[in-house]
């Protein structure tokens, strides 16, 4: 079976075997664990990675290579499961996101998701608290919704923070937790945040990859420590700088979780051009 990516009607065909994506929590130890002289190299080495697939995409757009060999290419570096097209597909999630993503890009959109959902695109993704460890199981449709779950569907929607669970005095998610797993409610939650923050909160004037990683943070961290990290610091343009001046811990992993989430944008953006190129 042929794997490949719809955007936008447009199916760009990848082939050959794909290495398995790091789930949230794979990414977080290996975030945990790096050196601080590690994280100074981190931005440079997601920028080269972007940088590389750009080439190949501008030579498919001048015709020096085909396109379909141009997007296997992307796709690869994309480092997605063989089940992230298949769900994609089914469940019709490039459909959904354009319907609710408003003024948000959507590869950046389909970043956010990638790493939410450790590459699968799987709507019955959850992620729950085992002896202290942070593990992944995955609900289906006719089995009883999961009682130790803290992190739900595409979005990753935490349950405390559901319609029917949100604390007093807090602001929720649009969604019941017993809608958490369908994929058409859960990216209409999870956007509906993130438009907000994307046009009360990050700055218009960064580059789109500090756009990105900042919208990420504003996801995993919440948009107030968002706003922490913009009162704080002078260049409000650098991801980088934003997200250290968030707070204590914000410069381990929540920071190369974002940068990461801006690589991966970059790389759904040259499939977005692929797409452009095919018309």
């Amino acid at each position: 079976m042929s794997r490949g990516l719809v955007i936008g009607g447009s199916l760009l065909l990848g082939g050959g075997a794909l290495a398995y994506a790091l789930s949230r929590a794979d990414v977080r130890a290996a975030a945990a664990a790096a050196s601080a002289s590690l994280m100074a190299t981190v931005t440079p080495l997601y920028e080269a990675e972007v940088e590389g697939v750009k080439q190949v995409v501008a030579a498919a757009k001048k015709g020096v290579i085909k396109v379909t060999d141009a997007a296997q290419v992307v796709w690869s570096r994309l480092k997605l499961p063989s089940e992230a097209q298949q769900n994609i597909v089914k469940h019709g999630l490039g459909e959904l996101v354009d319907k609710y993503r408003g003024p948000i890009p959507k590869w950046m959109v389909l970043a956010i998701i990638h790493t939410e959902t450790g590459g699968t695109f799987d709507p019955g993704i959850y992620n729950y608290r085992d002896g202290g460890k942070y593990k992944v199981g995955y609900w289906r449709l006719g089995a009883p919704l999961p009682t130790n779950s803290w992190a739900n569907g595409l979005f990753q929607i935490l349950r405390k923070f559901t319609r029917d669970h949100v604390p007093k005095g807090t602001t929720g998610y649009d969604i019941d937790f017993k809608d958490v797993f369908d994929p058409e409610k859960n990216i209409y939650a999870g956007l509906k945040m993130l438009k907000y923050n994307w046009e009360k909160r990050v700055p218009a004037q960064a580059s789109d990859a500090d756009k990105l990683a900042l919208l990420y943070f504003s996801h995993n961290q919440g948009g107030p420590t968002l706003g922490v990290g913009l009162a704080k610091t002078k260049n409000k343009l650098s991801a980088r700088d934003v997200i250290t001046a968030a707070g204590v811990g914000m410069a381990g992993a929540p920071l190369t979780v974002a940068l990461a989430t801006a690589t991966r944008g970059g790389l759904w953006a040259q499939l977005g051009d692929l797409r452009e190129a095919l018309a």
